[in-house]
């Protein structure tokens, strides 16, 4: 099942530069806001500022089954917007409760319903002695499936845990699909994951990035990649980076992890913020974990603020806002090619354009925007038929788009709701919590495809009441 998901931000407000700085940097804020996307490119040769051996201490050499290569458990987009875990039969998702606490709950595909993954139906779901129940997801919380085996990932931070003690804490829960036999493995207090960062797994190890910050949850010291080995539920690093680099998971070629880096900014090397923005660029660096005598490998750089692109298939697909190019670049072959001369929707107006999200069944997604209106449309690309669609499955205003899939159908947002939840003041009265739900529907994968509305609503009235 891949995880997939829609963000919608809000784009913050930005200072008066000097023109030539606002528009590149706009344009950049434009395509980062576009789901984490990663860009397109040019042939590297080494380079001194990407991370170099000397960077890498304190590695354990994973162990690798020769059969097995690495997967994303996650969405591309990072860990922080994986949010339905899918399996052939159904998925799972976490309710975050007004108390901190969390619930997990499973929908049955074959019966379109909604319940608590408990085997006690008339529980109140609000303790230990119930298999859905989750103690605290303070922080937020991620949910995927390895093995056939729920994970759940509660995002801590160390300011959290100075404030609600372990309840702040970032881990992993392990269980089996009905929610039984939980393992947990915490981070250090100091620790928090790197929620833009996707996560991979070889099926023996899941590897991921987290922020190691002094003693005391302040200072920032390291970014280090870090593995849970799945049968023991240990933690180890595998490779520790310096603070000054920026990196995030955003693919698998094989099995090697596929990074996106950023040389941050620095003072000792920058004249001023307006330089450095001026030739700010991200690279694209591969990376084999199981041999410490191999290095971070630099395959590409972009420039956000023109190109925006995605890994798919031991593949980079990337797309020029200037020519309105797709091209790749395969891995394998180290040959990049133009796989379609113009990508634009129908009405010229929208001509913002970026690739976004996951890919679904060989369809790559872009978001396109009116810069007049502010108003967007979706088109993908199928990369097998060549074929262009424009999307017209629209709820409440906004795009329906894939949150997982199986076989037959895909799973889409058609709606939300507002729901009334019971809460508790700080002097002890009782009040209630407005909350918003969202609501989701099956769709035969052909169907969605022709734009053919043929929803089937999935029921969740056995957890809303309505």
């Amino acid at each position: 099942m891949r995880k997939m998901v829609n963000l919608y931000h809000l784009i913050p407000s930005i200072p008066l530069w000097k023109s030539k700085v606002l528009s590149r940097f706009l344009m950049m804020l434009f395509l980062l806001l576009l789901c984490i996307t990663m860009s397109g490119c040019k042939k590297l040769d080494n380079n001194p500022s990407s991370p170099s051996a000397s960077h890498q201490m304190d590695f354990i050499q994973p162990q690798q089954d020769e059969k097995s290569s690495l997967e994303l458990v996650t969405s591309k987009s990072g860990m922080a917007y994986t949010k339905y875990a899918g399996t052939e039969a159904g998925y799972y998702e976490v309710l975050t409760n007004t108390d901190g606490s969390g619930n997990i709950l499973y929908t049955d595909y074959s019966s379109r319903k909604t319940i608590y993954l408990s085997s006690q139906p008339d529980s109140t779901h609000n303790d230990s002695t119930d298999e859905s129940w989750i103690e605290s997801v303070t922080g937020g919380s991620s949910i995927f499936t390895v093995n056939n085996k729920l994970y759940i990932v509660k995002r801590g931070k160390p300011e959290l845990v100075a404030a609600y003690g372990d309840a702040g804490q970032a881990l992993f829960l392990q269980m089996e699909l009905d929610g039984s036999s939980r393992k947990s493995a915490k981070l250090k207090p100091n620790e928090r994951f790197v929620d833009g960062s996707a996560m991979v797994s070889d099926g023996q190890q899941i590897f991921f990035l987290l922020y190691r910050f002094d003693e005391n949850g302040n200072a920032f010291e390291n970014l280090v990649l870090s593995s849970l080995n799945i049968d023991t539920m240990q933690l180890q690093d595998v490779t520790i980076f310096p603070p000054e680099q920026s990196m995030s998971i955003i693919g698998v070629s094989e099995d090697s992890i596929v990074f996106q880096f950023a040389r941050k900014f620095d003072s000792s090397v920058d004249k001023n913020y307006d330089t450095y923005m001026e030739s700010f660029s991200y690279q694209l660096l591969r990376y084999y974990p199981y041999d410490k005598s191999v290095k971070l490998e630099p395959w590409f750089t972009w420039d956000p603020s023109i190109i925006s692109g995605i890994v798919y298939k031991n593949k980079f697909y990337f797309y020029n806002t200037v020519t309105n190019e797709l091209k790749f670049f395969d891995f394998h072959e180290k040959r990049e090619a133009l796989l379609e001369k113009n990508i634009q929707p129908y009405n010229s107006a929208y001509s913002q354009i970026a690739l976004t999200g996951d890919v679904v069944d060989d369809h790559l997604f872009f978001n396109c925007t009116n810069p007049q209106t502010g108003e967007s449309q979706k088109i993908s690309y199928n990369i097998k038929t060549n074929r262009i669609i424009e999307h017209c499955l629209v709820s409440n205003g906004k795009f329906v788009g894939i949150f997982e899939e199986n076989t037959d159908y895909y799973l889409v947002m058609t709606g939300e709701k507002n729901i009334q939840t019971p809460d508790i003041a700080p002097d002890g009265s009782p009040f209630f919590t407005d909350r918003i739900v969202f609501e989701f529907s099956l769709i035969e994968k052909s169907d969605y495809w022709a734009n053919r509305s043929n929803y089937l609503p999935i029921d969740d009235t056995l957890v809303y009441g309505f």
